[in-house]
């Protein structure tokens, strides 16, 4: 892979242009980013890695139109230098989806029908570390916009990563 460390920089300092003109974003998006350090979804990188290994994702927010006011992180895995990202780069993973006829078909064998939702489904699955090293992103020191920017890592698979849904439901079919 190539460096691309510039290109993640550009986009931390546009978003960063968007947090300071929305103080309630600012606060959403330091609380999301402080949730990925404190649960361990993600780690400060303590080392340079090693060159065509490493690859900086890009992030930015989302608003889901019927959770109003929920703000989620993306991480922006198809985001290219040149011809180059890190979906396009890594094997996607077969669809491991259950099919929606089957899905129908097994509510209609018993009277009750459950449902559940499994929180942050992505990141409950971790990285090896080997190649979390792909998966390093920028912010700023002590969360505060403009400060000096640190290079951080997920340890856990992430939203907006490709191979991320076949990674997951590949973990939870093993249980």
């Amino acid at each position: 892979l190539p460096n691309n460390f510039e290109l993640a920089r550009k986009r931390l300092v546009s978003l960063g242009k968007r947090l300071t003109l929305d103080i309630k974003l600012y606060s959403q998006y330091v609380e999301g980013m402080t949730n990925n350090f404190s649960k361990g979804f993600a780690e400060k990188v303590t080392s340079d890695g090693e060159d065509g290994k490493v690859w900086y994702i890009p992030h930015h927010h989302v608003f889901h139109p019927r959770k109003p006011g929920q703000m989620r992180i993306v991480f922006d895995a198809s985001a290219s230098l040149g011809s180059i990202s890190l979906n396009n780069s890594v094997h996607q993973g077969p669809n491991l989806a259950s099919n929606i006829i089957s899905v129908l078909l097994c509510f209609r064998q018993h009277p009750y029908a459950f449902t559940a939702d499994i929180e942050g489904m992505y990141n409950m699955v971790k990285v090896s570390p080997e190649d979390r090293e792909c998966l390093r992103f920028l912010w700023w020191e002590n969360n505060e916009v403009g400060s000096n920017i640190d290079s951080y890592r997920m340890t856990t698979h992430l939203f907006g990563g490709g191979w991320s849904p076949s990674a997951a439901i590949f973990a939870l079919l093993q249980v």
